[in-house]
């Protein structure tokens, strides 16, 4: 954010994650990338939420 009268200042932080049944191939990785989670569905935050957002952007880059 590049406001010169705000600050922005991040409360928490938090990671991403997850969640594959143990017949997912991708459980078998040690490290999920975001290119590899592009054939599948997934379910996400409320479309009205920031980090929905954030995500979405993060797959269309």
């Amino acid at each position: 954010m590049k406001d010169n009268h705000l600050q922005y200042i991040p409360l928490i932080k938090r990671k991403l994650v997850i969640v594959l049944s143990k017949e997912n191939p991708l459980s078998k990785k040690e490290k999920v990338e975001l290119k590899d989670l592009l054939d599948y569905p997934f379910y996400t935050y409320q479309k009205n939420m920031t980090l929905y957002r954030t995500i979405k952007d993060l797959f269309i880059s």
